[in-house]
């Protein structure tokens, strides 16, 4: 379980879930005893987590990370079924976003979130950033109107709680962008920023780019704790932050040119 109750998600059902790792060792060496570890995790996600989710809850990585998992297997095996588990899950998420809110999916904020404010009301900005990743995949696959909406609404709600000061995000945030810890939780910058660069590249929002040039800038000069967690999430979320920088620059030439490791 979680260490601490959250409720939907208190269970602890899904959390930190990569499948990609493994199908890509799969892919590369053909070794069915990886095969076989990730189907046992497919298993899990496509007979215990897609068919019983019914809310998005207020731990959103258990969405996120979730539908992403399940998206690597449609991607590897071109299993349709698998396609369908991670739709039901993004239409449920989908079905709760509150635009009138500032655009993401506020909900009452545990105490560590909210930074020990009573009734605190909004987001993790980490979070959000780990759904709209999940929605940025997915989008790739199912290019809706109204995926496209959520991952612009999201990145706007992303863009204007970023504090330019301390180049990045307070751990938690208000559903009107008010902090609600003094200092910005620079450690979990890195699982932000390709969702708020899709949202700001479909929106051709170029405010967002330099947002997350600036974070990235900052988080490499800063690098990663020493520890395999803080590493892991570094290397996961690498590919989404280069392929939205690609496609921002080659939509928008006018930001800069890619050169090397950096952005010019």
């Amino acid at each position: 379980t979680w260490t601490y109750r959250y409720d939907a998600a208190y269970i602890g059902t899904n959390g930190h879930t990569w499948a990609d790792g493994m199908l890509h060792a799969w892919m590369y060496s053909g070794d069915a005893v990886t095969m076989d570890a990730a189907l046992l995790l497919s298993n899990h996600l496509t007979t215990y987590i897609a068919p019983t989710f019914s809310r998005l809850g207020s731990h959103e990585r258990t969405a996120g990370w979730s539908v992403r998992a399940i998206l690597a297997f449609y991607r590897i095996t071109g299993d349709r079924s698998y396609f369908n588990h991670a739709k039901r899950i993004v239409d449920i998420a989908l079905s709760e976003q509150k635009f009138d809110k500032g655009g993401a999916w506020p909900h009452k904020l545990p105490g560590a979130h909210g930074g020990g404010h009573k009734n605190a009301y909004g987001n993790c900005p980490y979070l959000m950033g780990i759904l709209s990743e999940m929605l940025r995949q997915y989008y790739r696959i199912d290019p809706r109107p109204e995926v496209k909406k959520s991952l612009i609404a999201v990145a706007g709600w992303l863009r204007s709680s970023h504090d330019k000061n301390v180049v990045g995000w307070s751990y938690g945030v208000s559903w009107d962008c008010k902090p609600y810890q003094k200092r910005a939780s620079t450690g979990t910058n890195c699982l932000i920023v390709p969702g708020l660069l899709v949202g700001g590249r479909l929106e051709k929002n170029l405010e967002n780019f330099e947002i997350g040039k600036n974070v990235i800038k900052q988080a490499t000069e800063k690098g990663y704790r020493g520890n395999s967690k803080q590493l892991a999430i570094g290397i996961v979320y690498n590919a989404g932050t280069i392929d939205e920088f690609a496609a921002f620059i080659r939509e928008n030439p006018e930001v800069g040119v890619y050169e090397g490791n950096s952005i010019k």
